[in-house]
């Protein structure tokens, strides 16, 4: 079996306070951060405020786009103020590829890539 982040580290399924269930890992390297509590409950409210600024945001752009219609270049005064590109990309469809294919041979086409994942966990 190949180690990947969602089975490196035993877990087990709990219950939150809120009855949703979620995973808990053990036996992960932990330290304890209360040194640094505040810079945390900042980013709690800046994840916050940086979600509602998204969601203004993409409302102000829908209407925006709407103005546009099938335009591509808005202006204002009679100078151009927004542009609206429409583009094709031509990808690959693993979906498609694993339909064709069978998984034996396609298992020398996986490759591992590391990464890492900064998640804030809710406050409980």
């Amino acid at each position: 079996m190949r180690t990947t982040p969602a089975n490196r580290f035993p877990k087990k399924a709990a219950i939150d306070g809120t009855g949703a269930v979620t995973e808990v890992e053990q036996d992960v390297p932990t330290v304890a951060v209360d040194n640094i509590a505040h810079f945390i409950d900042t980013l709690r409210a800046l994840e916050k405020q940086i979600h509602q600024l998204e969601d203004m945001r993409n409302g102000v752009r829908r209407e925006i786009q709407a103005a546009l219609g099938d335009n591509q270049v808005g202006t204002v005064g009679g100078a151009q103020a927004v542009r609206w590109t429409r583009s094709v990309q031509h990808r690959l469809s693993v979906s498609a590829i694993r339909k064709k294919f069978k998984p034996e041979d396609l298992a020398d086409c996986y490759v591992d890539v590391p990464q890492s994942r900064f998640t804030l966990i809710d406050a409980g």
